[in-house]
């Protein structure tokens, strides 16, 4: 018996009037810590890449039918991204999230110092185009035109910290030093340089140092890069200056000394989700049995 099967059928009135029978899966069944964390209940095992809950379940229970047992076992609610992705299917998810360019953006100023725009913000899904300058022979400063139908895209996030966008929807390629607007209404004041363009999946997640297989210490990215004890000065302080930070390396100098990108970031993640608990058989059948009656009861 499958897991839906468990759950009771309740009626629904339709639209139309008609009646359906429908399963109340709004009834939830939790563990106590007692039962997950004994020891003799289970056993911990380490996912192999391509291996799924229906494919554990049928090499440890020789049914495929208990995966859901494996995933309420392991608190895992999510059946899709609880579990690791495959080598493959990590790469489509990443595609997916960062196929556009990333972008890392300054003050229109042409200054060297982290964006700051104290009148507006980027939101998720603002669209944003580049922009040129024409008739500089005729009006002075020339007038200001819209790159719109050759470049644009859209906000996918704004990370302040990293002064970084990344985009989503996008046509057409953005370049350094091209001069970044946005396009939400009429008079949009929003503007900025790009000071640095990367591929999504190459583009910083965060810095870090003492790197490993899971992790380092994570750095603050407005400060000195981490002395022999691992200890950072903040900007503005003892004399630290913006051009001095780890973020200002990266993005004007291309210094990855301490990057940890968005790849490898989530390379990590899906990684940390391959040590889980395999019930033993005897207490899948417990389990089996306790679900059905807590659920299955009217």
């Amino acid at each position: 018996m499958t897991y839906f099967d468990k759950f009771p059928t309740t009626s629904y009135v339709n639209p139309d009037g008609q009646r359906s029978g429908v399963k109340d899966t709004l009834r939830r069944a939790i563990f106590t810590n007692e039962s997950l964390l004994q020891r003799s209940n289970y056993v911990e095992y380490t996912i192999k890449d391509g291996e799924t809950p229906d494919i554990l379940s049928q090499k440890f229970f020789d049914d495929p039918n208990y995966n859901w047992i494996i995933l309420l076992f392991n608190e895992a609610l999510d059946p899709f991204y609880s579990f690791p992705l495959s080598t493959n299917s990590l790469e489509r998810y990443v595609t997916k999230k960062y196929g556009n360019q990333c972008l890392f953006i300054g003050n229109s100023d042409d200054s060297v110092a982290p964006f700051f725009d104290s009148t507006t913000s980027l939101q998720e899904g603002d669209s944003l185009s580049t922009t040129r300058r024409e008739f500089e022979n005729i009006v002075s400063g020339g007038i200001e035109k819209f790159n719109s139908e050759t470049k644009v895209g859209r906000v996918k996030y704004f990370n302040t910290a990293l002064s970084q966008i990344q985009l989503t929807e996008q046509t057409g390629v953005f370049e350094k030093d091209e001069n970044l607007a946005r396009r939400k209404w009429l008079l949009d004041p929003f503007r900025a340089k790009i000071r640095k363009v990367v591929a999504g999946d190459q583009a910083v997640h965060h810095f870090e140092t003492d790197k490993g297989a899971t992790g380092g210490i994570v750095l603050d990215p407005l400060a000195s890069p981490p002395g022999a004890d691992n200890i950072q000065t903040p900007i503005h302080t003892n004399g630290i200056k913006y051009t001095d930070t780890i973020l200002h390396n990266y993005i004007e100098n291309d210094d990855g000394t301490y990057v940890v990108t968005n790849a490898e970031y989530e390379r990590r993640v899906n990684e940390s989700k391959r040590r889980i608990r395999i019930p033993s058989a005897s207490v899948v059948q417990d389990i089996n049995r306790e679900f059905s009656n807590i659920v299955g009861n009217q």
